[in-house]
């Protein structure tokens, strides 16, 4: 039931349009050009195919993947994300081949070990059944193929700072506040039209994907906070954006950024259940 509530919010328009504008500014694109610089270093070294961009939204993140030349397959639950992705795709494709689909990422319509390079970027944490979503990302994973995670930490001094805070002026958690072993979840909106957003358990996600075959090979720094999101002073987001370049170029502690980016080998096949 969770999953449904979920998946019907995010294919509202509203939702997409405010991660573009939160999260797609021009400001983020060193951010990405990290990013998708360590993802080449991950997938060149893998047999050749398309990259899986498993919930891969309005498109921005094919644009970098294509850019450094991979061939993409994208598939998002959002039949307005993929209308949005369809529609702008000349600019995306940089004379590579992309494929767009609606799909669920709790049941892939692809068969067992198609590919060799699949990112999930910044979707595990809005998906409720979150063990069901990372088998099935192993399960469509060639043995020796490698994913790329973008994800946020529940441990990051972001987070600590701003439960310390709370603490202080006695003010509660925002929406509706859960610890579970995965990490810690916050759900927002009405009920029925509700979206969570998790915080992960790093430790626990490096366990199950390793549960399901994928061994983690690397673990690196993302942005040291997301703050701002909460800014509307210009100024300000710009020197929390040159802060957060500091953080993954330099400083490079994954353990207090707020976002990580984790790699995964594919090593083995799932164990048999039962």
């Amino acid at each position: 039931m969770k999953d449904k509530e979920v998946n019907t919010t995010l294919g509202e328009p509203q939702y997409h349009e405010e991660w573009i504008r939160i999260y797609r500014g021009p400001e983020l694109e060193p951010y990405y050009g990290y990013a998708f610089d360590l993802a080449d270093r991950y997938f060149r070294v893998t047999p050749p195919g398309p990259v899986l961009d498993a919930g891969c939204g309005t498109g921005n993140h094919i644009r970098h993947l294509t850019q450094r030349g991979y061939d993409v397959v994208g598939i998002d639950y959002s039949a307005y994300a993929i209308a949005s992705a369809q529609r702008n795709l000349d600019t995306l494709r940089s004379g590579q081949t992309v494929h767009l689909e609606v799909a669920d990422l709790l049941k892939l319509p692809y068969q067992d070990d198609t590919f060799s390079r699949v990112l999930c970027w910044g979707v595990l944490m809005h998906i409720p059944s979150l063990e069901q979503a990372i088998a099935e990302l192993c399960r469509v994973t060639a043995p020796g193929g490698r994913l790329v995670i973008g994800e946020a930490n529940q441990n990051a001094l972001q987070v600590k700072l701003t439960g310390l805070v709370r603490r202080v002026l006695r003010k509660p958690p925002r929406g509706d506040y859960h610890r579970t072993p995965a990490g810690i979840e916050t759900w927002d909106g009405p009920p029925g039209n509700r979206i969570v957003a998790r915080r992960a358990n790093i430790r626990w996600l490096v366990n199950t994907f390793q549960s399901y075959g994928a061994s983690c090979i690397g673990r690196h720094s993302g942005e040291l906070t997301q703050i701002y999101a909460d800014l509307n002073n210009r100024h300000l987001i710009r020197w929390v954006h040159l802060l957060n370049r500091i953080g993954y170029r330099w400083l490079r502690v994954p353990g207090v950024a707020a976002t990580n980016i984790l790699i995964f080998e594919k090593r083995c096949a799932p164990p048999a259940s039962g």
